[in-house]
């Protein structure tokens, strides 16, 4: 990775939320490689889902985690993986019982170094009022080697309605696979914390 410049990633998504059907529309992401900013985006999704679709939060988690600033000389997540990688996420929302799936596949970097990835959404989320806007703390995620070449996290969170009292809480269980060398396993043992500050969705 170039250090200091904009990195993309880019890539199709697939599914169904909500009752909704996402046809092969466009993923675009934008990291800020120096300071680990990143900005998700998904492409005609219809104006009442993309309301909707705020509550799905882990959507940018494994953009985050793959373009981390690295502290005290560990890797983020490109860094274990050269890009290519499974990622899953389970999203579990207690008060209302809903539940939806993501699941990317990177597939490392094109010729115009951007990193191309497959995204496919499933199950349904709590509904958001139109023009409403969502508001999540700053947080934290400890991901934890449980075997080579694969990553695991489990977290509860919660975000609010902006304009009203609703605060809805919601458990992440997160899985990356990854094809590892055997010369790299000692560098990811242990435990990898994110840290998310300035949320805006």
């Amino acid at each position: 990775l170039s250090k200091g410049l904009t990195q993309r990633v880019i890539g199709r998504v697939n599914g169904e939320l909500n009752g909704v059907v996402i046809d092969d529309q466009n993923l675009n992401c934008s990291v800020v490689t120096k300071d680990g900013k990143t900005n998700t985006a998904i492409n005609r999704i219809p104006d009442h889902l993309g309301w909707d679709m705020q509550g799905l939060v882990p959507l940018g988690t494994v953009i985050s985690w793959l373009f981390a600033v690295p502290e005290n000389g560990a890797k983020n997540g490109f860094g274990l993986t050269g890009g290519v990688l499974n990622y899953t996420a389970e999203v579990y929302y207690p008060d209302t019982g809903e539940k939806a799936s993501l699941e990317f596949q990177f597939k490392g970097m094109d010729v115009f170094d951007y990193l191309k990835a497959d995204v496919k959404i499933t199950g349904s989320v709590p509904m958001i009022p139109q023009g409403a806007k969502i508001k999540v703390e700053d947080n934290f995620q400890e991901f934890s080697r449980a075997g080579p070449g694969f990553i695991s996290a489990r977290s509860d969170n919660k975000f609010s309605v902006e304009g009203t009292d609703k605060v809805v809480p919601f458990t992440v269980e997160q899985s990356i696979h990854w094809n590892e060398c055997s010369g790299e396993m000692d560098e990811t043992r242990g435990t990898m914390r994110l840290s998310s500050s300035r949320n805006f969705i």
